[in-house]
């Protein structure tokens, strides 16, 4: 499935169009959001913060991956399920490591 512009899907549809066969992610820029709401450009951290976005998924040549999530509690549960299916160079992302300066992922 090739994605050329911007689409909002909610949770439900969007799973079942990516469950429906394996698919080779190279590049993705996913946001979500608790309820239909204008989806306003998140183009920084702060940008992020100050939405309605609570989960920011970037996936850059297939294996960089960054997820931003403002639960704290998800944060732990996204962490390890990762440690635990054996993805490496897992880290917390801070002011001090993130050389983001944008959340886009091209």
């Amino acid at each position: 499935m090739k994605f050329t512009e911007n689409l909002h899907w909610g949770g439900q549809d969007l799973y079942k169009r990516i469950s429906a066969k394996d698919y080779y992610v190279i590049f993705a820029d996913l946001k979500a959001f608790k309820e239909k709401t204008h989806m306003q450009g998140i183009a920084t951290y702060e940008d992020f913060l100050n939405s309605q976005c609570e989960i920011v998924l970037l996936i850059v040549d297939s294996s960089y991956v960054t997820i931003y999530v403002k639960n704290h509690h998800l944060t732990e549960l996204i962490y390890r399920k990762a440690v635990q299916n054996g993805y490496e160079n897992i880290a917390y992302i801070t002011d001090d490591n993130d050389p983001r300066t944008a959340l886009i992922s091209v």
